[in-house]
């Protein structure tokens, strides 16, 4: 106990021997007056001020803490505390030492008037966004936009025109092309062009031939007579083709003068009014173009 009282008393020499006013204490080697606003001044670049150290039981039993004191917790949760309470309701506050220990201050999370918390993938959560402001759409790389977000004054990239020289091209209401030239169009599949089917049949009197549906083909039908007579070439319904194929129909009379009868199931346009036939007399070839629903001779 008399080592102890010894030192206090050497220290307080000390200080009041370097300080010339007696509301400021300054313990240094250097000889150097207190600061004016610090009761006392410490100063040293080799060691440091240590506060009493105590578990968190022993902090609950200091007698009437005052406001502002301060310990250094030695049991979890270790760290600086201080009583930002008064004596008779002490309250102890733990001086955060790192972002693991903060909370949220009594705020909730992703609720009204809370904090925003960002998912496992650091993305914003599913939260009402419609006051957002500023927003740069060439961020938007998925999703759709409301019509009310949209802009009145959204045009087609400066195009005004369809389906005419350098604007848009329109699909129809099938959601097919319109009828503009592709005569620049490359690689196209040659599934989706119509073939031809080159057919060369000899014909007698009286017999005919009846063509096979099938789809995106133009028929080239070359017919050889070998003596006159009547013929007749039976044509699959319309609609078994799609619309705008072409059927080519030829023939070389070698025999003299011949009669061609050309028939369907279908409706066959020839001269105006449908028919289920119609009478080619006696020519060398015509064509006919399918709509989808009937013939028309072309």
């Amino acid at each position: 106990m008399k080592k102890i009282v010894t030192s206090i008393a050497l220290l307080f020499a000390a200080g009041f021997a370097n300080q010339s006013e007696a509301q400021s204490v300054a313990i240094n080697s250097t000889g150097n007056a207190a600061d004016t606003s610090a009761l006392l001044d410490l100063t040293s670049t080799a060691k440091g001020i240590l506060v009493p150290r105590m578990t968190s039981t022993q902090k609950a039993a200091i007698y009437l803490p005052a406001t502002g004191l301060m310990v250094f917790q030695t049991d979890a949760p270790a760290g600086f505390y201080y009583n930002s309470g008064t004596g008779a309701s002490p309250v102890w506050n733990l001086l955060q030492t790192s972002i693991a220990n903060v909370t949220t201050q009594g705020n909730t999370i992703n609720a009204a008037s809370g904090l925003v918390k960002l998912d496992a993938s650091a993305k914003m959560p599913a939260v009402d966004g419609s006051a957002l402001t500023n927003l740069n759409g060439s961020n938007i790389s998925s999703g759709t936009v409301a019509d009310a977000r949209l802009s009145t004054n959204v045009t087609m990239f400066g195009n005004t025109t369809v389906n005419t020289a350098n604007g848009l091209v329109k699909l129809d209401g099938s959601a097919k092309l319109p009828a503009i030239d592709g005569s620049q169009l490359t690689n196209l599949p040659a599934s989706s062009q119509p073939q031809s089917q080159p057919i060369s049949i000899p014909l007698v009197s009286g017999t005919g031939y009846t063509i096979t549906a099938s789809a995106n083909r133009i028929y080239l039908l070359n017919f050889q007579t070998v003596v006159p007579g009547t013929f007749t070439v039976t044509l699959p319904a319309a609609n078994s083709y799609t619309s705008g194929t072409i059927l080519h129909i030829s023939w070389v009379n070698a025999g003299g003068s011949i009669t061609l009868y050309v028939a369907s199931t279908s409706n066959i346009y020839a001269a105006g009014a449908p028919a289920t036939s119609v009478n080619l007399g006696n020519v060398n070839n015509t064509q006919f173009i399918t709509d989808g629903t009937n013939w028309y001779r072309i």
